[in-house]
């Protein structure tokens, strides 16, 4: 099962969120259709799915400290319990292991999108990161990997906000 368009448009935005990808093994949690570690677990099954599993369901199907990077790209507010995801996820990451999060930014039109259970800005999700991890940086990416044009329009239109909030957490 396969969707037939991309739903990342930007092509630097993924090299980008890769380049953060740096220890392996990866595993990326809800994966999708776009897989971008060495493991994928989902709920649907998509053929890059490696793990179908329910994320809210808990203890996932992996071994403790086994993954040196985790990707969590848009999925946390998408889970009912994200303290427990994050906890789980402490479980499953090897020791000064990395997480990366990342949640749209208010700004992004995604935000408000009725799938979404919870709401983040940065503040919110550092403090949810923080109880599990240390975080090592915050960053805010600014691009158009959604949008419908090419991002010399959005220049001209002076329409570049933030639309993405990456939390980055090493387990100590």
């Amino acid at each position: 099962m396969k969707p037939k368009k991309r739903w990342i448009k930007d092509k630097r935005y993924i090299k980008f969120i890769k380049s953060l990808l740096v220890k392996k093994p990866i595993l990326d949690v809800g994966c999708g259709y776009e897989k971008m570690g060495d493991v994928g677990i989902d709920i649907i099954n998509y053929e890059d799915v490696d793990i179908r599993w329910n994320l809210n369901k808990f203890p996932y199907p992996i071994k403790s400290n086994s993954f040196s990077t985790i990707l969590c790209h848009h999925v946390i507010e998408h889970v009912k319990y994200p303290a427990k995801t994050l906890k789980e996820l402490h479980r499953i990451l090897k020791p000064n292991g990395r997480i990366v999060i990342v949640v749209p930014h208010p700004n992004h039109p995604t935000y408000r999108n009725p799938s979404h259970l919870h709401f983040f800005v940065e503040k919110s999700i550092c403090d949810l990161v923080s109880k599990y991890f240390k975080i090592e940086k915050v960053l805010k990416w600014k691009g158009t990997e959604w949008m419908p044009f090419p991002i010399f329009v959005h220049k001209l239109l002076g329409i570049i906000h933030p639309s993405q909030i990456i939390c980055i957490g090493k387990k100590v």
